[in-house]
């Protein structure tokens, strides 16, 4: 009896994650996919840089490029998905 209203006052709570979830999925595929072009275009500028003022000059390029990756902040955010995922899963799961 317990459990079954506990679940009826975590179903909206469940609700919001469900919805939270699905909005942060499509900013983070989309968003991934136009800062992985916005880095190709940094490690371009890097590669300018290297060419034209030396490496010295091109470190904060390629830092920049780095974080915008799909190895960096994407990754970072799909890790934090991920992580709401897995405590939504657990209050479904209660």
């Amino acid at each position: 009896m317990m459990k079954i209203l506990l679940k009826i006052v975590l179903l909206p709570i469940t609700l919001a994650l469900n919805i939270l979830l699905g909005i942060s999925k499509f900013v983070l595929v989309f968003g991934g996919g136009l800062l992985g072009v916005l880095s190709f275009v940094l490690f371009a500028l890097g590669i300018g840089t290297i060419i034209v003022a030396g490496f010295s000059q091109a470190i904060p390029a390629f830092i920049a490029g780095y974080l915008i990756s799909p190895w960096g902040l994407p990754m970072i955010g799909a890790w934090i998905i991920a992580r709401v995922e897995y405590f939504n899963d657990w209050m479904k799961g209660i």
